[in-house]
């Protein structure tokens, strides 16, 4: 087989629909379509990560009219004969407002995607300025930052729903798009790390009736054709030389025997020795067909990032966005492509705490006999360890797959991305399969047998203990009886259970909290049936909230790590370290940060001595109780004692539903030097800037959600120097989730009250 460009698949819109695509896109554009007949003036705006601004490497490097769903917009232009376009409101600056002079109807879009942003992002301006202009259509794409980031699935899912909600209470018609591949190393873990978030991004929007594309489609962006191998002919004319010299042969064999004197048979013709360069290539084993075809696909993709010299395996290049546009725009009118098999009824058995097995129905509806190459994906929690290669099946047949999967190791990073989901009893597991000229990854969403733990994941805030819920699902027919164990930081719990078939049975999980301020760890959760024990892992972060003028010590971000006691020492000038304090009264809010121990150096880069990041909650306290998101603000001071310079703060910077255009002038910032030799950092934050708070001084119930990190230039040998980082928190939530935030309460009378935060 060979590889071909998906591209002459999906051509430029026609301009006459048929009844079933008119209908299709009245059924999920129910208020553009009228305005679209009509050629009214339409108005749409989209919400994505950087592949939504063609973020790039060449002379099209942020024009959003590129990206695709510009692209799909100008799609729309064309089908309903806008003749002035697409224009693109408020571009950014040196960015074109329209790719053409034409005159007449328009589609007006106004973009607020934003690079390396998260689905949660999205709630920023759709709370806040998104609907200034009363847009008929939203189109939103997030996940690939969602994965890259760790994010857990069950917030993915809550953040899409939200904006779901949003959308709908708004009367716009959405369009939801899962995100495009990436191709980093290994791409046999790379292509798979997007699609559980492609697929619960899927099942939410057709749970709502919303329109949903995958930019990841591999069924539009490769095709195949049969190759034939070029010694085919050659050996079949020898194959007949052969037995007609066999014939021959047997012939004067048999007249031998009859008349000694006889002529000898001929001597068989001796063929040539056939060699091929591409033996490999065209291989009949599965496992090397398998194989070339997963080489194939992979270098094919490659061409869809061609940036030139740059490599940049993350952002499609521009002629691959115009693809990922207009296959939008034919999945909208024509409906998802189609390839020639199916899948279905898929479980996995947890075989023990380190290995389980899926079991999937894959039927060919065809008229034909199929040959499909199954490649089990690699993913941060599951390595495929067996699987057949290779399945053919003839017309309207069906088998079953058995796919045996191990526990990857576990994950470095914050997010844990290697936990077992903890909201459902089910895994996505990417399988590529290939087959009757087409490629897709598809996800087999499996229910888990014969139990599985649901917990109830996010911030707890002002607990006086730590008490963790979840549930343990029987998802077998027959009643299970059984024991969970539970380890925390020394500390161990431990229960038992019966649940009925298909029933949850709930549990709850206490611990003490630690004698520290903060402290983060594995929550080694194992349930055991009979001789089986299954591992359910959480990670556990508890924060103690802050008081008004308390001395909280910042940590190294390399000493607060997971599973290690904390128990940092208060800096002073004999101990180095960053001291952070917190203070308020009816004007302002004031942040100290005392540094102890380093000497102040400008970076030869320009980049400052001391950068400071800043993220504040100030939604009301009913409201901060509940997620939501905040903006960075970023600060960068020179080594100097004097005034520090603070960058630009979003609308939505203090959390949803503010909608404010801030001066960052009024926001100040200064360095100055103390008689002790420490050098002070000093912010005040107006009050009036975080208008939606209550502002209740000497409450602690009045309370903010805080986090901050400051850098600390230090120069190092031969011309090298780092940033030495400290941190108030920093765990598997993302910086601007303001569930991963501390609690500083307004009042100097400490509660002891904590922040739990399972994740």
């Amino acid at each position: 087989m060979t590889c071909l460009s998906a591209s002459t698949s999906t051509q430029a819109a026609s301009f006459e629909l048929n009844a079933e695509q008119t209908a299709r896109i009245q059924q999920y554009l129910p208020r553009t379509y009228p305005k679209l007949a009509k050629r009214a003036p339409v108005h749409a705006i989209c919400i994505g990560d950087s592949v939504m601004i063609n973020w790039g490497h060449g002379a099209d490097n942020g024009n959003v009219l590129k990206a695709w769903n510009g692209i799909f917009l100008q799609e729309l232009a064309d089908q309903f004969i806008y003749n002035g376009g697409v224009r693109l409101v408020r571009p950014a600056k040196d960015q074109p407002a329209k790719l053409t002079n034409f005159f007449g109807p328009e589609i007006t879009v106004q973009n607020f995607s934003r690079g390396g942003r998260l689905i949660f992002h999205a709630l920023q301006p759709l709370s806040t300025t998104a609907f200034e202009n009363d847009p008929d259509l939203v189109i939103v794409s997030y996940g690939i930052n969602d994965c890259l980031n760790g994010q857990p699935l069950d917030v993915y899912r809550k953040n899409v729903q939200q904006v779901v909600d949003v959308v709908k209470s708004k009367g716009a018609d959405l369009i939801l798009c899962g995100p495009s591949l990436i191709l980093l190393d290994p791409p046999e873990q790379s292509l798979a790390l997007t699609r559980p978030y492609t697929d619960t991004m899927r099942e939410v929007a057709q749970a709502n009736g919303v329109f949903f594309a995958d930019l990841g489609d591999l069924a539009w962006l490769v095709q195949f054709e049969k190759r034939v191998h070029p010694l085919d002919e050659v050996k079949k004319k020898l194959a007949k030389e052969a037995a007609k010299t066999a014939a021959a042969t047997a012939a004067a064999a048999d007249a031998a025997k009859d008349d000694p004197k006889a002529p000898p048979a001929p001597p068989a013709p001796r063929g040539p020795v056939l060699e091929n360069p591409m033996s490999e290539e065209l291989s009949n084993d599965p496992d090397k067909k398998a194989m070339v075809s997963f080489q194939q696909i992979v270098e094919l993709l490659k061409t869809r990032f061609n940036h030139g010299d740059i490599v940049d395996l993350v952002h499609p290049d521009t002629h691959s966005q115009q693809l990922l546009g207009r296959r939008v725009y034919q999945e909208l009118i024509n409906g998802p492509k189609q390839v020639p098999w199916t899948m279905a009824a898929a479980t996995v058995n947890l075989e023990n705490a380190e290995t389980c097995k899926l079991n999937y129905r894959l039927e060919n509806p065809t008229q034909e006999e199929q040959t499909y190459a199954v490649l089990p994906l690699l993913t941060p929690t599951w390595t495929p360890q067996d699987a057949p290669s290779q399945v053919t099946l003839k017309p309207g047949k069906k088998t079953l797959v058995n796919i045996l999967y191990k526990r990857a190791a576990p994950a470095t990073s914050q997010g844990r991305s290697d936990l077992l989901p903890p909201h459902e009893a089910i895994f996505r597991l990417p399988i590529l399969t290939v087959g009757g000229g087409m490629a897709r990854i598809e996800e087999a969403r499996a229910g888990v047998t014969p139990v599985a733990v649901l917990w109830n994941t996010g911030a707890a805030f002002n607990q006086q203990s730590v008490d963790l819920a979840g549930r343990i699902a029987n998802t077998s027919g027959q009643t299970v009886v059984g024991k969970w164990e539970a380890k925390w930081m020394g500390q161990t719990a431990t229960g038992t259970f019966s649940a009925a078939g298909q029933s949850e049975e709930p549990f709850r999980v206490k611990f003490n909290f630690p004698p520290t301020t903060r402290q983060k760890g594995t929550v080694t959760f194992q349930v055991t049936v009979g001789s089986n024990t299954y591992r359910f892992d959480r990670e556990l972060e508890v924060v103690r909230n802050i008081s008004l003028k308390e001395s909280v010590p910042l940590l190294s971000p390399n000493i607060y790590v997971r599973d290690q006691v904390q128990n940092p020492l208060m800096p002073d000038t004999t101990s180095p370290g960053v001291i952070f304090r917190a203070d308020a009264d009816s004007n302002a809010l004031y942040l100290t940060y005392d540094i102890y121990g380093y000497r102040l150096q400008d970076s030869p880069a320009g980049s400052g001595a001391v950068g400071l990041e800043l993220s504040v909650d100030a939604r009301s306290y009913g409201k901060r109780l509940a997620p939501g998101s905040t903006d960075v603000i970023r600060i960068v001071a020179s080594a100097a004692d004097g005034d520090a310079t603070v960058g630009p703060l979003p609308a939505w910077v203090f959390g949803n539903e503010y909608a404010m255009y801030y001066d960052e002038k009024q926001v100040k910032c200064r360095v100055t030097s103390r008689p002790d030799g420490a050098r002070r950092v000093t912010i005040t934050l107006p009050r009036g800037y975080l208008y939606l708070h209550e502002w209740a001084m000497g409450n602690a119930n009045s309370e903010l959600g805080i986090n901050t990190t400051l850098q600390i230039w230090q120069n190092g040998e031969n011309g090298q120097g780092s940033y030495q980082n400290f941190c108030l928190t920093s765990n598997g939530r993302h910086r601007d989730d303001a569930e991963s935030l501390a609690a500083l309460e307004l009042s100097d009378k400490p509660t002891g009250r904590w922040t739990v935060r399972l994740y």
